[in-house]
């Protein structure tokens, strides 16, 4: 998304955007008797991912030949994202004989890249530029065995949460008063980026009576983010 505004007087750019991602998903096995000779595998996956690229723009010229002149530059860039995710994989009241394994599996995988940009030049006045770019993560995954008699190789029992994000924002705010005769330039520039993470990993066995060779209970909860962001403001006379 691109917005731009230029002109003589006062010019003024500004971008809002919101974006909502919300998922559920649910694979579960219930009052059920199974006997199979190959794997038993119960799996709810859900997998998102947002990108956005916004620059917002204003730029303008003010002559002052010894009259007050009223050039304002202003520009502003918000950006809200929200990403919701709620995964599970669920066996109960179930009877299960397998020769080889016997998987219930729950993963989640959440990946943002966001880049904000917004500039403003003014000559002989003032030129402003903001970003405000906030990113909410919200993701709970859980794999449950409850009330569950089985009998096999091997049990995978896992829940999987992983949450991957990479922001940049970048500001500029330049003012250029170039002879005597005009006003001086003022420039400001500021940037705001709140990244917030909320991500639980679950793995439940409740009353159950499970002979394996081999059991495997495992949740893992991982979060990565990368955060850059350049902020320029200058004045010349």
């Amino acid at each position: 998304m691109i917005n731009a505004a230029s002109g003589s007087q006062a010019n003024i750019a500004g971008i809002f955007n919101h974006n909502y991602i919300n998922g559920t998903t649910r694979a579960s096995l219930n009052n059920t008797n199974v006997t199979s000779d190959k794997n038993v595998d119960v799996k709810a996956a859900d997998y998102d991912n947002l990108g956005t690229f916004e620059i917002a723009t204003a730029g303008g010229f003010v002559e002052d030949f010894g009259s007050a002149s009223a050039g304002f530059i202003e520009n502003g860039n918000t950006i809200n994202c929200t990403i919701k995710a709620d995964t599970s994989a669920t066996v109960s009241s179930l009877d299960v004989t397998t020769k080889n394994k016997f998987d219930v599996k729950a993963d989640n995988l959440s990946r943002a890249y966001k880049s904000t940009g917004a500039d403003a030049v003014a000559v002989s006045d003032i030129a402003v530029g903001f970003t405000l770019d906030i990113l909410n993560q919200k993701s709970t995954v859980s794999a449950n065995v409850d009330n569950v008699n089985s009998k096999g190789k091997t049990l995978d029992i896992t829940a999987t949460n992983y949450t991957d994000t990479d922001t940049w924002l970048g500001l500029i705010g330049v003012g250029v008063g170039y002879t005597s005769l005009y006003k001086p330039g003022v420039g400001v520039a500021g940037s705001i980026g709140v990244n917030y993470f909320d991500g639980a990993a679950k793995v439940g066995i409740k009353d159950s009576t499970l002979e394996f060779d081999k059991l495997n209970a495992k949740a893992t909860n991982t979060s990565n983010m990368n955060d850059g962001s350049a902020s320029i403001q200058f004045l010349t006379v």
